[in-house]
């Protein structure tokens, strides 16, 4: 059985060193779970329903078995969108993280993620 508080805790630890938010979507852009950094630039709640629709639609045009990081550089912020069983795992920060090091992190969430995650969502789904 998933916990959800895990789940979140898991995600809060990814939101350190300029990740501002975690994300957990559904391919169709509806959120399963979110986690919210401390950083006074954390994504507004409205702003992050935006955001999950547009990481399903990027993860589902570009992601895929033979890519396993989708990064976007944007003005404001860097968005790093990778699958896990067939849901889509988001992580925002700022600029200054490098894009190698918010690539890392979001593979290792994702390695962390997918054997709890693959009890409840199967990847065929």
């Amino acid at each position: 059985m998933l916990q959800i508080k895990s789940l979140i805790s898991t995600l809060n630890q990814a939101t350190t060193n300029g990740v501002r938010d975690a994300l957990l979507v559904h391919t169709d852009g509806t959120i399963v779970v979110t986690a919210k950094g401390e950083s006074s630039k954390a994504t507004e709640d409205s702003d992050r329903i935006l955001l999950a629709a547009v990481v399903s639609n990027v993860w589902g045009s570009y992601g895929g078995k033979d890519l396993n990081v989708v990064v976007l550089e944007l003005e404001q912020r860097r968005v790093a969108i990778t699958g896990v069983t067939g849901l889509v795992l988001c992580l925002t920060s700022d600029v200054e993280v490098e894009v190698g090091s918010l690539r890392m992190k979001a593979l290792e969430l994702k390695r962390v993620l997918t054997p709890p995650l693959t009890q409840v969502f199967p990847e065929d789904q």
